[in-house]
């Protein structure tokens, strides 16, 4: 269970940005595509990137010493893509930003005219993606991810009722990675989520309402899905390092 409860918190850890929040309905902070958590990443949609941001992300396909497998160099993103497309210019500055990172599967917030994603995937020859399943959404979810890399087996869409906890329905992907060698797959579930935003104690409320329901799930995806490796990415609109009571990522601690 430990390990599975570290990819659940790094996760936390690269998606939330706790210190400026949205207004509540979706408007999000500066899109980041830090990886690594230390805020050195954030990237204008309108084309000015900071790209040195580190969105390297090990997973497990090649066998080392201890008999595990690893896949090398697996590149995962989450990215706040803010209300995309913002300008005519957002899907070329965002796919050369994808293609720059040499991302293998990008966890997407915040795609608020589904009809620019696929404008968005033929800017990215070798890609595939998928929005999550919310038609009368204001803002959507969405995965992209590298074909040579990336076999998505299936996906859905998790609690698509429970707008108090997750007002965007977050988007739920099975997953197989392959090593650049060719080496044996590494299959893991992914999550990608957009909690509630704004500090006021109902928002709080509502994240920590959606941290122990998404604890819950993960439990039981464990417990009986077809893999015990699950990666959360997005946006949390929350932090680690909040005190006491007002960390709402206590079930996961």
């Amino acid at each position: 269970m430990l390990p599975l409860l570290l990819l659940a918190l790094l996760a936390a850890a690269l998606g939330c940005d706790g210190g400026s929040p949205g207004d509540g309905d979706g408007d999000a902070d500066s899109p980041d595509t830090d990886a690594d958590g230390d805020g050195d990443g954030d990237t204008d949609v309108d084309g000015d990137a900071d790209a040195d941001a580190d969105a390297d992300a090990d997973a497990d396909g090649d066998a080392d010493a201890d008999g595990e497998v690893e896949v090398s160099d697996l590149r995962i993103v989450t990215w706040n893509v803010q209300n995309f497309p913002m300008t005519s210019g957002t899907v070329e500055a965002v796919a050369g930003i994808v293609t720059d990172l040499g991302a293998d599967l990008v966890a997407l917030q915040e795609v608020d005219e589904p009809s620019a994603f696929p404008e968005l995937l033929a800017a990215l020859p070798g890609y595939d993606g998928v929005l999550n399943d919310d038609p009368g959404g204001w803002i959507r979810l969405g995965l992209v991810w590298r074909r040579s890399r990336i076999d998505v087996l299936a996906t859905d869409t998790l609690f698509p009722e429970d707008w108090y906890a997750f007002p965007r329905p977050p988007l739920y992907a099975t997953v197989q990675a392959t090593t650049e060698e060719g080496g044996e797959p590494f299959d893991f579930v992914v999550v990608v989520l957009h909690l509630k935003a704004s500090l006021d104690d109902e928002s709080r409320e509502r994240r920590q309402v959606a941290c122990e329901r998404l604890e819950a799930w993960v439990a039981a995806e464990v417990a009986t899905g077809p893999d015990e490796d699950v990666v959360i990415l997005g946006d949390w609109y929350d932090n680690l390092t909040d005190w006491g009571t007002h960390n709402v990522f206590g079930p996961f601690l």
